[in-house]
């Protein structure tokens, strides 16, 4: 075996450098990094390609956006941290070790070799060198040193369902799990769980340091992530002593394709958080949707409630059943939203594919500016059935910024609690069935239009302005149609209860006689128009990698035939949100709203039910907008960024009984609902503050809710 010595290793040295450090020196807003990214722009040329096809190839699926600057990025991260890695090992004998100029430590990431076969590499090279003269007498800390400045780097990484987990989470994570032999995180990053694991073999289970990487191994999909996991491994053993190169901890592998071969009897980390809608690449997407099949968390007919699947879900799965062996104990961070009353995860709470008995639970939604959306642990082994209900510890900090493994263990409150898995035991409601998504009018900047002069049958538009549109669909486009492919929907920012603001104007090649139907003949005008909506869609679908089966700006209008499925003949739309925190509904009557007389199309941001009975339409607006139900939705509710996300038909999960004319409450319930609007349209003639109208509802949402307990 061979040794790497460390010549300037000092066992007595107080001074220590952090993840904090290096990401204050390397940052991309540093001169270092704007100074490199330089060099590399100037110096790429055609003669490069074949380097960026290998690696276009290799990280296509992680991200939305894959160009040169992301090269560029990839390259700047490798060139820091292999640099960091050779000033801290003693450079004579790792330069015995390196066959060009840069570390063997890992194969995969060949494709930074542009670089260094240009002149500029020794340029780049002493600029890096000038700025780690910062670390030379400093020894390393025990912690991920890289995670910070990678995840500014890399600041698209969340595409890929990539939140990196703080140090000091990690070793809390770790030292509640009870001690084995052999560990492995099946989606490590930069190493922070490996590391954490490392530290506490070594140091609780007097494994030594020599021996350390028989007994840790981290899966990484991203080479980038995978090289870097490597070097912080290497540096954290460095604070031991000498080291070996021989055994390779990190493998470049996808969990999602491993064939059961190799057990371990402690799983930990962190999976990726990414729902499966959003899965850029169709492939993976397809594939994750077989396993989810395979491990029966939905069923081929529920095939509705696949793009809301959280793949952390299947990660779990398939890594406690392909890779833990039998008494295996697993330790995992997931979104809190596993844990809710969502019904496409319900047979996951099950945990019995594979079968596995969790253990206890951590609540990590009350730690402050942990992750952009709520999160828990989940321990759980392969010893037995889950019993319900388990422990869960609820933890609290309000720190804004937790520096240590010490700070979070001192400011934080750790509250025991029981968790059993929510459980909707009642039939639905009569009108789940019978409520509809509206269509997808999506791009926004290609339909929704502001009207610039009306000219008899036709009218002058341009893409609406205001829209708060992604960068990749900011657009401008003007022209004019016909009038008779003018439309209103609705914006959920001007739907308040029992009131909405204002609708809004959308181009639509359609047609309706007694049904929708898509337009094929056009006027000149409106042909060209459309046209042109239809290049731009394709363009810049082609040049995102956005999914085959969504081709025409027709198909994406009528994904699962929601726009020509409208029905257009009922007088009363009862419209509630999809998405949001809270539940809000209002009433609108297809003959009477006073904008623009043209039809209404329903937004795929809405949930709609059509009536021509107008005390049936008040009174489920009535039950929609009352504070009872929706503090009743809140547990079955997905959590992301601020908390709840979505609510879809997740209220007439309830039983909210079918109208009955003849029963008082439900009269009363539609009484006050009409008062309620009727009262709201005389208040307000434009878009209001919010909590005004909650004050000004206020009395009459009392009333509702005292009537909505008795229903349900």
């Amino acid at each position: 075996m061979g040794f790497i010595s460390l010549n300037n290793y000092h066992n007595t040295v107080d001074s220590k450098y952090s993840e904090v450090d290096i990401y204050s020196k390397f940052s991309n807003t540093t001169d270092i990094y704007k100074k490199v990214i330089t060099v590399l722009e100037t110096t790429w040329n055609d003669k490069h390609i074949k380097y960026y096809d290998d690696w276009f190839e290799t990280v296509s699926h992680f991200y939305e956006v894959v160009d040169k600057q992301l090269l560029f990025r990839h390259t700047y991260l490798i060139l820091v941290s292999n640099r960091f890695f050779e000033m801290m090992i003693d450079k004579i004998v790792i330069d015995k070790i390196l066959n060009d100029k840069i570390s063997l430590l890992n194969n995969e990431i060949y494709f930074i070799q542009w670089i260094i076969d240009e002149d500029v590499y020794a340029t780049i090279i002493a600029e890096i060198d000038k700025v780690l003269y910062f670390f030379a007498d400093k020894i390393a800390m025990k912690t991920d040193l890289f995670i910070q400045l990678y995840e500014n780097i890399i600041s698209d990484r969340h595409e890929n369902g990539e939140y990196y987990t703080p140090y000091w989470l990690s070793k809390y994570i770790v030292e509640q799990l009870s001690m084995g032999d052999k560990y492995l995180d099946p989606s490590c990053g930069s190493g922070t769980f490996l590391i954490a694991v490392m530290h506490h073999l070594i140091n609780k289970k007097n494994i030594h340091h020599h021996q350390i990487f028989d007994h840790i191994t981290g899966y990484e999909i991203n080479p980038v992530s995978a090289y870097i996991a490597r070097i912080n491994l290497l540096l954290n053993l460095s604070v031991y002593g000498e080291i070996r190169l021989q055994t390779n901890p990190i493998e470049l592998r996808d969990t999602t394709f491993v064939d059961g071969s190799e057990k371990y009897d402690r799983l930990i980390g962190n999976p990726p958080w990414v729902v499966l809608r959003n899965i850029k690449d169709t492939q993976r997407r397809e594939h994750i949707k077989r396993l989810a099949m395979n491990y029966r968390l939905l069923s081929s007919d529920e095939i509705h409630l696949y793009t809301q699947l959280e793949t952390a879900a299947v990660f779990f799965n398939i890594s406690a059943d392909m890779l833990l062996g039998d008494n295996g104990k697993i330790a995992y961070i997931l979104p809190k939203s596993v844990l809710l009353g969502t019904k496409h995860l319900n047979r996951f709470r099950e945990f019995n594919n594979p079968e596995m008995k969790v253990d206890r639970i951590m609540d990590l939604s009350g730690i402050s500016s942990l992750f952009p959306m709520p999160a828990c642990v989940i321990y759980a082994d392969k010893s037995g059935k889950s019993q319900f209900p388990v422990h869960m510890l609820d933890i609290k900090n309000t720190s804004k910024i937790i520096d240590s493994y010490e700070t979070f263990i001192s400011d934080s409150q750790f509250i025991s609690s029981k968790y059993s898995p929510p459980m909707m035991n009642r039939e639905p409601s009569w009108y789940y069935d019978k409520v509809k998504v509206g269509a997808c009018i999506f791009p926004k900047s290609l339909y929704f239009i502001t009207i610039k002069n009306a000219d008899g049958e036709y009218v002058d538009v341009t893409t609406d302005p205001d829209l708060r549109v992604s960068k990749k669909w900011d657009l401008s486009l003007e022209g004019r149609i016909s009038n008779k492919y003018l439309y209103k929907t609705l914006e959920t920012v001007n739907l308040y209860p029992f009131y909405i603001s204002r609708f809004t104007v959308v181009a639509l090649p359609i047609l309706i006689d007694d049904k929708i139907k898509i337009s094929e003949k056009m006027d000149k005008h409106s042909r060209e128009w459309f046209n042109r909506v239809e290049e731009v869609f394709i363009d810049i679908n082609s040049r995102n990698n956005h999914s085959n089966r969504i081709k025409t700006v027709y198909d994406r209008l009528n994904y699962n035939n929601d726009l020509l499925n409208q029905k257009l003949n009922s007088k009363y739309l009862v419209v509630s949100n999809a998405t949001g925190k809270n539940i809000k509904s209002s009433v609108i009557n297809r003959y009477d709203d006073g904008f623009l007389d043209t039809p209404f199309i329903s937004d795929v941001k809405f949930w709609r039910y059509d009536t021509d009975n107008e005390e049936e339409a008040y009174y489920l607006a009535s039950i929609l907008n009352s504070s009872y139900l929706n503090k009743k939705i809140k547990v079955f509710q997905p959590n992301g960024k601020g908390g709840a996300r979505a609510i879809h038909r997740i209220p007439f999960q309830f039983p909210v009984p079918k109208f009955d004319m003849e029963n008082k409450l439900h009269r009363e319930l539609a009484e006050i609902g009409i008062d309620a609007s009727i009262m709201m349209r005389g208040t307000f003639n434009a878009k209001p503050n919010r909590r005004i109208v909650t004050d000004a509802l206020k009395e009459y949402i009392i009333r509702i809710d005292r009537l909505v307990a008795m229903l349900f």
